[in-house]
């Protein structure tokens, strides 16, 4: 029995009714057992930001070709060539099936866990002061400390304490203020 990847050289040998004999020289290639090399079988994301996880294969009969059996990536992701790639839109665990198939079409499944997690978000930084008198605050100036890769809105309560400034009519002693950050800007 031909167990090991390889090639075995045999002679067969043939009988007739009459005992003739006839010899001929025979080869068997035995493919490795194909096999999906991944780094992981669960790929971390993070959304709306890039990710690639690399595909490989080991054995069987090159050229290989993978494919998405079963499962859908989220929306973003998809299977470009020998990698998983792109940057996911939406967060949750998405499971996919791959296919790898080799040239003698022998197929090896791999189940993948792609985990897209929401990013973290930025802090806020702002050069106001926490108390001033009346007057002589500046105008309001808010900061991320980093871009985030999504739009973000932020909504900011002033108080406004102390005596009552005649140059701020504000019937609730505060303003809030609401502001949209663009995607990738601080």
């Amino acid at each position: 029995m031909l167990a090991k990847a390889g090639v075995t050289r045999a002679t067969v040998r043939v009988r007739d009714a009459s005992g003739l004999v006839a010899r001929a020289p025979v080869e068997f290639a035995v493919a490795a057992r194909l096999e999906a090399v991944l780094p992981s079988r669960t790929v971390a994301a993070t959304a709306n930001a890039p990710f690639e996880m690399p595909l490989a294969a080991r054995g069987g009969s090159p050229p290989y070709a993978w494919s998405v059996e079963s499962g859908a990536p989220t929306a973003g992701v998809v299977l470009d060539g020998a990698r998983l790639a792109s940057t996911p839109r939406a967060s949750g665990d998405f499971d996919v099936t791959l296919a790898l198939r080799d040239r003698q079409l022998r197929v090896v499944r791999a189940a993948v866990r792609i985990s897209v997690a929401l990013p973290a978000l930025p802090d806020i930084e702002t050069p106001l002061a926490p108390r001033l008198a009346p007057g002589s605050q500046k105008r309001p100036e808010f900061r991320l400390n980093r871009a985030h890769p999504s739009p973000l809105t932020i909504v900011a309560d002033l108080a406004f304490g102390g005596p009552p400034d005649p140059a701020v009519q504000f019937a609730s002693g505060g303003v809030r203020a609401q502001l949209a950050v663009p995607a990738r800007q601080t």
